[in-house]
């Protein structure tokens, strides 16, 4: 099977446990879009914690690749540098929409936050690399399909386009990064037990991604400053 067909299987099954999930009783608040400037605020304070282990979770997990696969390891490494900086995105939006960067620098991430951390690291200490490709699947695939609808209902609800340069980012890039998961996946995935790993780790980081982006809106829906 050639790469871009292993990823767009990957991708259509990644849509299919998306709307599976999302009709839990749990994510009704995603389905409403109806999100405040505060909830917008905290949804992007917990992505700072988030997004600034990413490049360090992601090295670590080179610790399971083969040491005979050069090239990915090459691909690999610099996608991981790639995402360096990435949460000075999302402080720089959480700044323009009034918050605190000492705050923010010098706080804590919520519970659900702490959750999505702590797994992105078992994953990159797992004995194998499908588990951390399962959970970087997820993270990259969100922007890509669904960056640009979320774009346009911040900027609909009031969100200044200045404000919104995280999630412009990872709409543009990702799709590129797309590219690399699917040549990873092409030299990665090769049995039954590879792709339960894969598919069990996509899921868990999905479930706790999304249960981290609500925790965030219900604080500013609850009217509790970011």
């Amino acid at each position: 099977m050639e790469s871009m067909n292993v990823y767009e299987h990957a991708l259509n099954h990644w849509k299919s446990e998306v709307s599976t999930l999302l009709g839990r009783p749990e994510f009704n608040l995603l389905q409403k879009n109806e999100f405040t400037l505060e909830s917008y605020r905290w949804y992007l304070r917990e992505t700072f914690f988030h997004t600034r282990e990413n490049p360090i979770s992601q090295l670590i997990a080179t610790r399971s690749f083969s040491r005979n696969q050069h090239e990915l390891l090459s691909r690999y490494v610099g996608h991981a540098r790639s995402e360096i900086s990435h949460d000075l995105l999302a402080l720089r939006d959480f700044v323009a929409l009034g918050g605190s960067e000492e705050e923010i620098r010098s706080g804590q991430p919520l519970p659900d936050t702490e959750a999505m951390i702590g797994y992105t690291y078992a994953c990159a200490h797992a004995d194998s690399p499908l588990k951390y490709l399962g959970y970087l699947f997820h993270v990259e695939a969100l922007p890509t399909v669904q960056g640009k609808d979320y774009i346009q209902m911040l900027l609909a609800s009031g969100v200044p386009s200045h404000a919104v340069s995280f999630l412009q980012e990872h709409a543009q890039v990702d799709p590129a990064h797309s590219k690399l998961m699917a040549y990873y996946l092409e030299n990665l995935l090769r049995t039954k037990e590879d792709e339960r790993v894969f598919d069990l780790s996509m899921r868990t980081g999905m479930l706790l991604h999304y249960r981290m982006i609500v925790g965030a809106i219900s604080r500013g829906m609850q009217g509790t400053p970011a």
